[in-house]
């Protein structure tokens, strides 16, 4: 064998397990807790809209979920517009410890998606973003339900999206924390302006309470 070949096979195969071993030690991510828990940082009031009802997930469906904490509220506006609020979040994801789209989740509670689209949020500094607008119906029932992902300073619209910013950062930053949020409309009469504005204002309050 030549021996100027066998010394390339050698140095490219060295080359080759630092590089593995370097995305190893920077892939491995640490988790971020929360400051406070979300029960005692997310408000029960959001402009005219106000905290009416609390529920609570079973702590096996907790820990199937794989959630570090989260809020699941039921909000209520002056002139009785319902909405249902749910926000987990995660100290870390991989790929056992992770985000449950309502893409998947919703079809397997019965509801099917009749239609998708991005919605534009504009918020209180004039800048706009944008998240997952879901019409799906079950049975003569139609909702609207509102998601997105809110990741390390980021909102993320897309399934697809979030992955790859995981990957960056896990890699830069050693970190893939996040939140995942859903919200429903629960009364007929509630508007796209009424979802665009709460949305906005969530939007805002996790700003300030999660990792960025």
């Amino acid at each position: 064998m030549d021996k100027s070949f066998f010394y390339r096979v050698i140095i490219l195969s060295i080359v080759f397990l630092l590089c593995l071993g370097a995305i190893n030690f920077f892939s491995r991510v640490k988790a971020v807790p929360l400051d406070k828990p979300l029960e005692q940082s997310f408000p029960k009031k959001i402009g005219t809209w106000e905290d009416v009802y609390n529920e609570d997930m079973d702590p096996k469906v907790i820990k199937i979920l794989g959630v570090d904490d989260y809020v699941w509220r039921k909000y209520k506006s002056r002139d009785g517009k319902l909405l249902d609020v749910y926000i987990s979040y995660f100290s870390y994801v991989d790929r056992i410890k992770t985000y449950h789209s309502p893409l998947n989740c919703m079809p397997g509670s019965g509801w099917d998606i009749y239609n998708i689209v991005s919605l534009p949020i504009k918020l209180s500094n004039g800048r706009y973003v944008d998240v997952n607008k879901l019409v799906v119906k079950n049975g003569p029932k139609t909702l609207n339900a509102i998601y997105w992902y809110q990741c390390r300073g980021r909102v993320i619209d897309s399934e697809y999206k979030e992955r790859i910013y995981r990957v960056i950062d896990s890699i830069f930053k050693r970190r893939t924390d996040g939140a995942f949020v859903r919200i429903i409309g629960l009364s007929d009469n509630i508007t796209q302006k009424d979802i665009q504005g709460f949305c906005a204002k969530v939007i805002g309050i996790l700003y300030n309470i999660l990792p960025s």
